[in-house]
């Protein structure tokens, strides 16, 4: 009989597998990347890795969730930490503008590669869409948060915001990948979203 683990390690040996997979994305890309690859570098047998996951998608898939979870973690922290909706939404902008001028997380293009490459697949497409969903969803709710807090009030539906910031920051990153941030004029797209974001949230004074 094989020995039985507790969820504690289960949950620690599925971590193992997704960070591993990541390791393996960062150096090949996605489509490059094959099981065999991400098995090695778990340094797993075969039949572990495929007790937890069945595919090399469903890895990634995974991995997406856990990058989105650490990325609402950090969020909440920057909320805690600043007092202020508007200040926190600073922070988040400054960061994704020096990702923009070269500091890019090597997993962004990983992202792009799977998302884009993949368009023409309806499963892909549909789980682009249900993410595309869930990324508004939290912009949105970040803003309502500002709304609470007395920090904004839109005079626009703060949907169609959370939706204009996504895709402007959307198409950035894609055109920073081709391009280099260097072309972009980064810093000043940057401060031209903040001003519209400000007006567009009508940021109140303190």
């Amino acid at each position: 009989m094989s020995p039985k683990i507790s969820d504690e390690e289960k949950q620690q040996r599925r971590q193992q597998i997704i960070q591993a997979a990541m390791e393996v994305f960062k150096k090949k890309g996605y489509e490059p990347a094959t099981m065999r690859d991400i098995v090695e570098e778990t340094g797993m047998s075969r039949g572990w890795v495929y007790l937890y996951f069945s595919s090399k998608e469903e890895i990634f898939r995974a991995m997406v969730d856990a990058l989105d979870e650490q990325n609402d973690q950090h969020v909440q922290r920057l909320l805690e930490e600043t007092g202020s909706v508007w200040e926190a939404l600073n922070v988040i902008l400054t960061i994704q503008e020096q990702e923009l001028e070269g500091n890019m997380d090597p997993m962004v293009p990983v992202l792009y590669e799977y998302f884009v490459g993949g368009w023409r697949e309806e499963t892909r497409r549909a789980y682009l869409m249900e993410r595309y969903e869930k990324q508004s969803k939290r912009i949105h709710s970040f803003f309502q948060e500002g709304i609470k807090r007395g920090e904004f009030q839109p005079e626009l539906d703060i949907d169609l915001i959370a939706k204009f910031i996504f895709g402007y920051m959307e198409g950035l990153l894609v055109h920073a990948q081709v391009l280099g941030g260097k072309n972009l004029r980064v810093k000043e797209q940057m401060n031209f979203l903040r001003r519209n974001l400000y007006d567009l949230l009508h940021v109140q004074p303190k």
